[in-house]
C-alpha cells in the first residue's frame, strides 16, 4: 500500500513541480 501511494504521489509532485517551472518561465519572460 505505502508502495502504490508513494508511486502515485511521486507523478503528481514532479507535475507541479512542472507547473511552477512553466509560472516562473512565462513571468520572468515578461
Amino acid at each position: 500500500m505505502l508502495r502504490v501511494k508513494s508511486q502515485e504521489a511521486l507523478p503528481n509532485a514532479v507535475d507541479l513541480g512542472g507547473v511552477i517551472d512553466t509560472l516562473l518561465d512565462k513571468h520572468f519572460n515578461q
